[in-house]
Parts: C-alpha cells; structure tokens; sequence
C-alpha cells in the first residue's frame, strides 16, 4: 500500500496542478475542474463512485458480476476485449445502440437475424413448396434432426477451432487458412473413405460420431497444453502441426453425412431436405458460434458441439433403410 507521506504528497501535486483521482485511498474520488466543465463528461462524473465501490468490495469477483458492463479480465478463451455490453442488458437501448454506434450485439443479432430470413427463403421455402409431400414418410423427424445436428456442429466446431489456432499460428488470417483448409480437405478425405471403404447402415454413422465425440473432447484438454508445449517453435513447423492435429478430426466429421446420405437411397426425395436443413444449419452456425463464444467462452461452443453431435448419434437409427 501507499504510505501516509506519499498520499499526501500526490494529493497536494493533485491539488497544485488540479488532477483529479478516479479512486484514492480513504476518500472520495475526485475529478478535476476541467473535466467537470466538459458538458460530455457529466455521466462519466456519476459512473466515478464505482472505482470506489470496487475497492471496497469485499469479493471483487461478484462485484465485476453484477457491474452493468462487462470489465471482466479477457482471456484467450474470450478474447473480445472491445465489447463491455452483456447478453442480459440486450433489451437495453444502449446494449444495442451505444454512444458509438451499434454495438457487436447488436451487429451480431441483426447478422444472425439476416441469416435467418434469407436462408429460410433460398432454403426452407422452395424445399418447402416443392417438396414438402415427401415428408410424409416415416421416419422424417429423425432424418431432419440428424441432418441439422451436422450442419450446425461442424460448424461451430470449425469456428471453434478457427479461434483457437489464432494463439498457436499468431495471426487470425493464418489460423482461418489452415483451419479452414484442414478441416475441408481431411472431411473430404474422410467421406471419400465412406464410400471407398462400403461403409454403410448405422453402426458406421455411430462410429464416426462417437469419434468425433471422442477426439473433439481429447482437443478440449489436450491442445493447451500441446499449443503451449510448441509455441516458440518456427512458423512452418507449427503450420504442420495443425494440419496434423486437424487430421483425424477433420476426416471423423466428413464421414456422417455421406453414411447418412447412403441410407436414404430407397427414400431418394429425402436427400433434397437433407441437404437443405443441414446447409441452413451451417449458415446460422457461423454466426450462433460467436454469439455463444461471446456469452460463455469458446470452451463451452465446443462442448455444446458435441452435445450437438451426441444428438446426431441418438437419431442416427431412426431413418432410411434398415442396417446392414
């Protein structure tokens, strides 16, 4: 702590040259005379008084909790150090529309709002004018289920992963390259592997998603560690890296949806709505991953992926034809 001798020495400097304190031990918070005076600065004169509500806080950790805005720490988990609205303020003008301008909320839900009505109208309604008697089937719920479950969680895996390599790789366009590429090319492989391989009926969708469950929580504990372990290793050495961590993910993930593309074949009609509600999934996914990251961390969009997936392995039996 500062001793008595220094306060009083910073206090008569203060005085001398009219400083003012957002907080100083023992007192009041005091701003200057010229800040005052500036007719702009009459809230901030108001929104002082917390400094010293949170010095004298007794737990500093409830007290950021319940603060209007968010003046939490940011970590690599939540990086957005530039958005101090809170998900539970939304309704608030300001939280939408502040002193800037629209706020990253409000920018995201206007975004996701957009992506909603356009997917619904290239996507939704001409499947849904066209082919809305080929839902009459047994079956359909699952099918749909399935299909959107791997739409959205690819997705948020993607967006996830995209975040999260930014601190391996050092640069946003770097990690969005490799991770992107990674993903698509391995996911390739892996539903080329579907077909060259015969795979086929249920017990194969499971399988490539019980082992996206299984590596997607491996990533969840086991790349801090490996991204701190090769952190200060050359660039081209940990561009490889990824592609090698990206791997078996990247090709588990690509094999779900030709498996369950296959067993559809005796319901060919179907396929046009598999893929509709799996794409409008993706779209929405893009964006509901960064609303999510923002809320509660990208450790938890990842786990939320899973639980995602975790249903596309509960309604993986309910359509097409029966195994084999």
């Amino acid at each position: 702590p500062f001793t008595a001798a220094e306060l009083a020495v910073l206090q008569a400097e203060a005085r001398a040259r009219d400083y003012g304190f957002l907080h100083f031990p023992g007192q009041p918070a005091r701003l200057s005379e010229a800040f005052l005076s500036d007719p702009r600065m009459r809230r901030a004169a108001g929104e002082v008084r917390h400094f010293d509500a949170f010095f004298a806080a007794p737990d500093k950790r409830a007290f950021v909790n319940r603060y209007y805005f968010d003046v939490s720490a940011p970590t690599d988990d939540r990086p957005f150090f530039f958005e101090l609205y809170r998900w539970r303020h939304i309704l608030d003008r300001e939280s939408f529309v502040g002193v800037a301008g629209i706020t990253g909320h409000g920018i995201l839900l206007l975004l996701f709002a957009e992506l909603v009505v356009l997917s619904s109208v290239f996507v939704v309604v001409p499947l849904w004018v066209l082919r809305r008697r080929h839902l009459r089937v047994s079956g359909r719920t699952p099918m749909l289920v399935y299909f959107s479950a791997l739409g959205l969680g690819y997705m948020l895996v993607e967006i996830v992963l995209s975040q999260r390599f930014i601190l391996f790789l050092g640069h946003p366009v770097y990690a969005l390259s490799v991770v992107l590429s990674g993903l698509l090319v391995f996911s390739g492989l892996g539903s080329l592997a579907a077909g060259r391989l015969g795979l086929h009926g249920t017990a194969s969708q499971r399988l490539a998603i019980l082992g996206v469950l299984v590596v997607g929580t491996a990533y969840v504990f086991g790349l801090p560690p490996l991204f701190a372990r090769f952190l200060e290793a050359e660039a081209a050495f940990r561009v490889v890296t990824s592609f090698v961590l990206l791997a078996p993910l990247g090709f588990l993930m690509g094999m779900p949806f030709p498996l369950g593309i296959l067993r559809l074949k005796e319901q060919g009609p179907l396929v046009a709505w598999a893929w509709g509600v799996n794409g409008y999934f993706s779209v929405l996914g893009s964006v509901l991953s960064i609303i999510l990251g923002l809320a509660l961390g990208f450790t938890w969009v990842l786990g939320i992926a899973l639980g995602v997936y975790f249903v596309a392995l509960l309604t993986a039996g309910g359509f097409g034809r029966a195994a084999s």
